[in-house]
This record gives structure tokens, sequence and C-alpha cells, in this order.
């Protein structure tokens, strides 16, 4: 999975006196990803509304000479505000 993991854990498994053995399950872990309970989906639309209402709004306050950083300040700001509601 990309190298995500612990090569402590790794050796720890490995020499476990039941001699565990590893295998590669990235396939199956992405598959079960796939499948989203009600509770995430909502989640998941709730976040979008949230980042999309903030990013249009914001595009009020940019201004000449306006850096990337704080438009994302400010951005960052109304998504916090919107998700507090």
């Amino acid at each position: 999975m990309f190298g995500r993991g612990s090569i402590a854990l790794i050796d720890y498994l490995r020499a476990a006196q039941r001699k565990c053995r590893l295998s590669h399950q990235a396939d199956l872990i992405w598959q079960q990803r796939l499948v989203k309970s009600q509770h995430e989906l909502a989640t998941k639309r709730q976040a979008c509304r949230i980042a999309t209402e903030s990013f249009f709004a914001g595009l009020a306050d940019l201004r000449l000479g306006m850096n990337e950083y704080e438009f994302g300040q400010l951005l960052k700001q109304r998504m916090i505000a919107l998700g507090d509601r």
C-alpha cells in the first residue's frame, strides 16, 4: 500500500511464534474502501457542498496582488464557518 506501515511491526510478526505469513492485500483493502455507508456518503456530500460554497463565495474576496496563501487562508476560514453551522 505505497509504503504505509511499520517495518518494526512486519519484523515482529515474522518473528512471532506462530510464524505469521504476510501477504499483499492492497486489492482487497481498496475494494472494501469502495463500499460506503449512508453516513460516509452524507459526510462526503456535506464536505463537497462546504468546499464548493466556500470557493465560490470566496471569489469575491480576491484582490489584485493577493497571493494564493492569503486566498487559501480566507477559504479555510469560510469552510470552518460553514462547517460549524
